[in-house]
């Protein structure tokens, strides 16, 4: 057995987690749902001040390009996504979006935890395990969260905000793509909202309500009513993650990963309609058979990610705990090193049986499209 494992543990063992309740009633770090509220708010507003800035500055440019009249000129035959088509304009958008979430987020890191932010937001790497489990995990989450989407699209108004933008960025070099679409939004959402906002509202109330919370407020971030509930459900999955990793990078490769894949089925879908074969519509759910396998696979992975979670051991055996859960790393003066728990086989039969379902129906329905194109 590796040393990174120990065997799964009953909960009324002397010395587990639940058992190792703090003398004193422990302080509960923030922020709660109302700082945290602030704070959200906080981010959007500088988004919004960012992108009003960087919109003057794409006007000046295409001014000073152009010239007055053919600005003018180009803005009326553009419509209202006329400034999107200017030249670099997107680009200047997405890295302002995405450099502000990142800047935002690592100033309140940086000023609330300090010397400590680090440790506090668990900055540390994972084991190969955790990181082929968080891959796997992506594919039918993803799945998932797109189809809710857009059946919530027929009941909830769709304001289509940010469709253009993304379908522009889709059809730049990949390079561009995997920086502005991918590992910017990634690492900055990942430092604001789990590192941040998550430590706090599950501390102070509960792994439940301090998920949905968080997920909630993730999603508000991206406005459009379809598009807030799938990113909130995929939050989800990024919480799964980081709690059972103890690691920040998890959430993180888990975003980027999901944004990857959103990006390369638009790329797909843009060129097929150039063509003139269409084989993708973003439009339509997914088979019910494709849906139902995802949301078993996502959750068995899911399952099977908490089943190896990291818990920290004090060098006398007993678990460390701050009194709340949360996925901070404890202090380097305690000695504690991170155990990873070996899963039940159950867990890991149950879930190999349903990605290798969820993978041969994925195929099959994959099969059928081609065949019918």
């Amino acid at each position: 057995m590796s040393s990174a494992e120990q065997p799964g543990a009953p909960d009324d063992v002397p010395g587990s987690e639940l058992n190792d309740a703090p003398l004193v009633k422990p302080v509960r770090p923030g922020p709660n749902i109302w700082t945290a509220g602030l704070w959200w708010f906080m981010l959007l507003a500088a988004q919004f001040l960012f992108g009003f800035g960087a919109a003057i500055l794409i006007v000046i440019v295409a001014v000073a390009r152009l010239g007055p009249e053919g600005f003018r000129a180009s803005m009326q035959k553009g419509g209202s996504g006329a400034l999107l088509n200017m030249p670099g304009a997107m680009l200047i958008l997405f890295l302002t979006a995405t450099g502000c979430t990142l800047l935002v987020g690592a100033a309140i890191v940086a000023l609330q935890f300090r010397k400590d932010a680090l440790r506090l937001i668990a900055l540390r790497g994972m084991s190969p395990l955790h990181g082929m489990l968080v891959l796997l995990m992506v594919l039918p989450t993803l799945l998932v969260a797109g189809n809710i989407s857009t059946l919530s699209s027929r009941v909830l108004p769709d304001f289509g905000s940010n469709d253009q933008m993304y379908a522009n960025l889709a059809a730049e070099a990949w390079p561009l793509v995997l920086l502005l679409g991918c590992l910017l939004p990634a690492a900055g959402e990942e430092l604001f909202f789990r590192g941040y906002l998550s430590r706090g509202l599950v501390a102070r109330h509960g792994v439940v309500f301090g998920t949905f919370l968080t997920a909630l407020l993730f999603g508000l971030l991206h406005v459009n009513p379809p598009q807030v509930v799938g990113t909130a459900i995929l939050a989800i999955g990024f919480q799964v993650a980081y709690l059972s990793t103890k690691s920040l990078w998890a959430p993180v490769l888990f975003h980027a990963l999901n944004n990857a894949i959103s990006f390369f089925l638009m790329r797909l879908a843009l060129n097929a309609k150039n063509s003139g074969t269409p084989i993708l519509n973003e439009q339509e759910p997914l088979p019910p058979l494709l849906f139902a396998t995802a949301v078993v696979a996502a959750l068995a992975v899911g399952w099977l990610l908490y089943e190896t979670r990291i818990r920290w051991v004090m060098p006398s055996g007993e678990f460390w705990s701050p009194g709340y859960i949360t996925a901070e790393t404890p202090p380097t003066a305690l000695g504690a090193v991170p155990k990873r728990w070996s899963p039940r086989l159950a867990a890991v039969a149950t879930a190999a049986v349903a990605y290798a379902i969820f993978v041969a129906v994925l195929l099959w329905e994959i099969w059928k499209v081609l065949k019918s194109n």
